[in-house]
């Protein structure tokens, strides 16, 4: 019995170290789970869409099938997301970000631009406090997941207006 209970205390400790290293870990290559979801952004026919690697770019170029000619329209001021870890402003992420939208439709994106920009505010917290910014965040399977987090959040605020969400620009600038 003496012997059973540290046994016992070592196979927990190392159940949940896999656990955690399995819940905690980037989901790698299965794109699986990055992929839109049904009824969410749009479904998407695999073999007009193009590679079938990047389910985002699927989504894209299915809009712009369907809205024909695209113009390009940049958000008025950049996004700046905190990194908060322990309590701590640990670094600082700038973002430009344009979108694609279909032809004519710029007044109608200007006009809700600021609820657009508040509800891309809040998708980029959530991706930061759910460290999509920190370690290589430029990682293509976090920006898979946050742009297409991005698009769900403007198709919630314009309709399917935008075809797709472009980074100008993204750096993290850590703090001392």
């Amino acid at each position: 019995m003496r012997f059973l209970i540290p046994v016992v205390l070592g196979l927990i400790g190392l159940g949940g170290g896999v656990g955690a290293g399995m819940f905690l870990s980037s989901p790698g290559e299965d794109e699986t789970s990055i992929a839109p979801e049904a009824g969410r952004v749009e479904e998407v026919d695999v073999a007009s869409a193009g590679d079938p690697s990047d389910p985002y770019r699927y989504v894209a170029n299915k809009r712009r099938e369907k809205t024909g000619d695209t113009e390009f329209v940049d958000f008025s001021r950049q996004f700046v997301v905190p990194v908060i870890t322990k309590e701590r402003m640990e670094s600082l992420v700038v973002a430009s970000i344009s979108v694609e939208i279909a032809a004519g439709q710029a007044e109608a994106f200007f006009a809700k631009e600021p609820r657009l920009r508040d509800s891309m505010m809040q998708v980029m917290f959530d991706h930061a406090n759910l460290g999509g910014f920190d370690g290589p965040f430029t990682n293509s399977t976090r920006l898979h997941v946050l742009r297409r987090n991005l698009l769900e959040a403007a198709d919630n605020v314009v309709g399917d207006v935008v075809v797709s969400v472009l980074f100008g620009e993204l750096a993290r600038q850590d703090q001392p």
